[in-house]
């Protein structure tokens, strides 16, 4: 959309102290994008007028002319022209050598086929006035030879391109009449309010035009009246500069004129030829009364609009009809049918609101946008209408003066806007914005927007204007935005924001389970996975499971998953025995909730007394490495990585009784930690491994995260760095297959408490060359003292004490 300063100016004083420059820097930080600013007419104080003594033709050139043009000043220049219109007696605008022409062209002395040419006689379009370029601009005969062009044709201008996007808000900003508003807000001057005037000259009897609002959501308002004794010409040469000062071509008076109204107020009109207007219903004549019916379309219905091409309408478009058919597409385009033409003596003028979901509906479905529909979908003031039709009947009486307006101004409006009042206080205000703005000050605001505000305490009471209360302004927020744009971003003050800070509560399960994710996905690059919180029935019998003390589900997404689980562990062996092929070895964990038939915390609903099931928070792994013989310890391994990491103290006992069916019970474990049982270590049991396809061993392990979390703890014991070496010794020994490692390893400790630091189960072996009945523990011993360094003599015999009490224990050989 383009604007023209000159207009604006005609609503609003601009400070010769604020260039044209600075006014765009202004739009651009409180209301709208610029994207270029064009200076016309700046070239005319360097043009001449001149008149033409004599035309002659060019010796060598049919279609050029000599002429000799006087500048004033007893100056005759020769000078060579090619425009068809040229003649002698002319008043003309001339370029001398040396200027600078809009389009780049510097003019200079040259000889055009053997002429020599001593300057040039320009069109509107060479001297930026116009698009014409078919012949040279003739002057008013009375201009003065030799004065300045810019004293005959006072057309400098500033012509500012603004990006329509940035206005997708605000249908108010659609006309030079709108953003006068703004700037005049924005300098802090007196706007020019357009008050709606009368109409001097009506012609008496009875209106000769019935309008019917057949669907009035979709038209909220229309203005309609009828203007005899119209006489279609060319627009006058002030108005038609002005519509091609901001790109729109000129035509005739009566578009002209709705052109014209649409880009000052953004309120557009159509001209419908009266005459053309069918004035039949049912095949009886009625006479000079002519008929406006708006309208849905029936389906199947088309119109030719007025670019020629024929349109299919349905009944989601709205149209304006006449008795027999429509006229023209609400708010986007009229019909050829009823346009005006040369031979138009009577129009039927329309200044009317069309619901904009509407417009735009229709306007996407035929694939067809104009500037009027364009304006409508933004949402417009029904009170428009009324602005756009007093203006309209203005310019007429003002251009074709001899025209009348037959009968009375027809308006149907059904529309109620919703102005408020909105209430905002200062407090709200200044703490959205962060600065205390004087009350006077906000109160000159909205008064500028157009806003009726009352204070009352500390609180404001605003009044919203109509062409503001269409989609626009509706909370205290938009309000907040309005003063503090008028104000200036650039008046605020940049400092840090102000805030109470307060430490943030810690979600110590999350904290717990970012630690283990960390320690698992991380540090043992273990696989995490996620299963359906669901599980099949048939894999629950396969664990041992009764599917009867598992919550069935109504509802279930998938006709074998039926049942909440009540273990991680099923999930991990179905996603082991797909994933065992793939790896030699296949390290997974999970993390997740599982669900009891008892009540938990969680109420069904904020007042009952009902609970909703108990849902525990799990975590469950598996280690499959094929060819290794005991994935119970690779297991307990990371169960310990895990509570190291947490620093919490614990410790494993075997698992003597009750262990659960899906577990190996020779191969169980307790986790245990401040006197509770946080968990299991096991490998599958045989049945289930075989049940499941699983080809090899698989060590698991399950953990209560719960109990988990009430035991983590960040404080670590400081222990200082040990001053002296210490002395690692393997050490494997021969012991019955029913002897329990731990055992083993807490005598290994007490044989000498001071010097032995560390046990270490590192190897279990049962195979090939193993006697019956026997296996082989291997251990890895740490010895070290606190008060001097160890020698290897003396950890050899310490060695020999531990073999010797082991034998007397266990019954424990040392193994070649």
């Amino acid at each position: 959309m383009k604007l023209s300063l000159n207009w604006l100016k005609d609503f609003v004083s601009i400070p010769k102290n604020v260039t044209p420059e600075a006014l765009a820097s202004k739009l651009m930080l409180a209301t709208t994008e610029i994207e270029g600013m064009e200076k016309r007419g700046e070239v005319l104080d360097k043009l001449v007028v001149g008149f033409v003594k004599t035309r002659e033709k060019h010796p060598n050139a049919d279609r050029l002319s000599v002429t000799k043009v006087d500048i004033g000043g007893g100056k005759i220049l020769n000078i060579v022209c090619g425009a068809p219109n040229v003649a002698a007696g002319q008043k003309v605008v001339v370029a001398l050598p040396g200027v600078t022409l809009p389009n780049g062209l510097t003019l200079e002395r040259r000889e055009v086929r053997g002429i020599v040419s001593e300057g040039m006689i320009c069109s509107e379009d060479e001297i930026g006035l116009g698009p014409s370029h078919s012949g040279i601009l003739v002057l008013n005969p009375a201009a003065k030879i030799g004065a300045k062009v810019s004293t005959i044709l006072p057309t400098k201008d500033v012509i500012y391109e603004i990006d329509n996007k940035s206005l997708s808000h605000r249908s108010d900003l659609w006309g030079h009449y709108g953003m006068a508003r703004e700037v005049a807000a924005i300098l802090g001057q007196k706007f020019k309010v357009y008050k709606v005037g009368k109409v001097s000259k009506i012609k008496k009897g009875g209106p000769n035009l019935e309008i019917k609002v057949q669907n009035k959501k979709l038209c909220p308002r229309y203005i309609g009246a009828v203007v005899e004794n119209i006489k279609i010409g060319p627009s006058p040469a002030w108005l038609a500069a002005r519509l091609e000062s901001v790109g729109v071509r000129s035509i005739n008076n009566i578009v002209d004129i709705t052109n014209y109204v649409m880009l000052e107020f953004g309120q557009p009109l159509h001209a419908f030829d009266f005459e053309k207007v069918e004035a039949e219903e049912r095949g009886k004549k009625r006479g000079k009364t002519r008929e406006i019916i708006v309208r849905e379309a029936k389906n199947g219905e088309s119109i030719v609009t007025i670019d020629g091409v024929q349109r299919k309408l349905d009944s989601t478009m709205l149209v304006i009809a006449d008795a027999l058919k429509p006229v023209a597409i609400a708010g986007v385009m009229g019909g050829a049918t009823s346009e005006i033409d040369d031979k138009t003596t009577s129009i039927i003028l329309e200044s009317a609101n069309f619901d904009f979901i509407s417009v735009r509906k229709t306007s996407m479905r035929l694939g067809l946008r104009t500037e009027a529909s364009i304006r409508f979908e933004k949402g417009l003031d029904p009170n428009f209408a009324e602005f756009g039709m007093s203006r309209a009947l203005e310019l007429i009486a003002k251009i074709i003066p001899e025209a009348k307006v037959n009968g009375k101004i027809i308006d149907v409006k059904n529309f109620k806007l919703n102005q408020g009042p909105i209430k905002l206080s200062f407090d709200y205000l200044n703490k959205k914005i962060g600065e205390i703005i004087p009350s006077a000050k906000v109160l000159s605001i909205l008064k500028d927007l157009g806003f009726e505000a009352k204070k009352a305490g500390g609180v404001l009471s605003v009044k919203i204007p109509t062409w503001r209360a269409t989609k626009d302004i509706g909370i205290a927020d938009d309000l907040v935005e309005e003063i503090v744009r008028i104000y200036g971003y650039e008046n605020i003050s940049s400092r840090m924001p102000e805030a109470n800070m307060a430490a943030p509560e810690e979600n110590l399960p999350r904290k717990v389970e970012r630690v283990i994710k960390n320690i698992l996905a991380r540090g043992l690059r273990m696989t995490e996975v996620y299963n359906h919180s669901f599980a099949e029935e048939k894999v629950l019998r396969k664990f041992g499971f009764n599917p009867a003390e598992h919550i069935k589900l109504k509802n279930s997404i998938n006709k074998n998953l039926t049942h909440l689980r009540q273990s991680l562990i099923p999930g991990l062996v179905v996603n082991m025995a797909e994933n065992q092929y793939f790896s030699e070895k296949v390290r997974i964990f999970e993390m997740g909730k599982i669900f009891f038939r008892r009540p938990g915390e969680l109420k069904k609903d904020g007042q009952g007394k009902e609970r909703l099931p108990q849902q525990d928070e799990s975590l469950a792994g598996m280690i499959l490495k094929k060819g290794n013989e005991t994935p119970f310890y690779e297991a307990k391994e990371v169960v310990a990585a895990i509570l190291d990491a947490m620093h919490i103290k614990y410790g494993f006992e075997i698992w003597q009784k009750d262990t659960p069916l899906w577990a190996n019970p020779a191969r169980t474990a307790r986790i245990v930690a401040g006197g509770k049982t946080l968990g299991i270590v096991t490998e599958l049991a045989p049945a289930v491994q075989q049940s499941f396809g699983v080809r090899h061993r698989v060590g698991v392990f399950g953990i209560n995260l719960l109990n988990l979390v009430e035991l983590y703890s960040e404080n670590i014991i400081y222990r200082p760095i040990p001053k002296y070496p210490a002395i690692e010794l393997d050490l494997a020994l021969i012991v019955l297959r029913k002897t329990i490692w731990d055992d083993v390893a807490k005598n290994i400790f007490e044989t000498e408490k001071g010097l032995v630091k560390e046990v270490k189960l590192f190897d279990v072996y049962e195979g090939r060359g193993m006697e019956p009945g026997k296996k082989s523990l291997a251990f890895r011993i740490v010895y070290r003292s606190d008060e001097r360094t160890l020698k290897l003599e003396e950890a050899k015999k310490i060695e020999e004490k531990i073999i010797q009490k082991l034998n007397q224990k266990f019954g424990a050989k040392l193994r070649a």
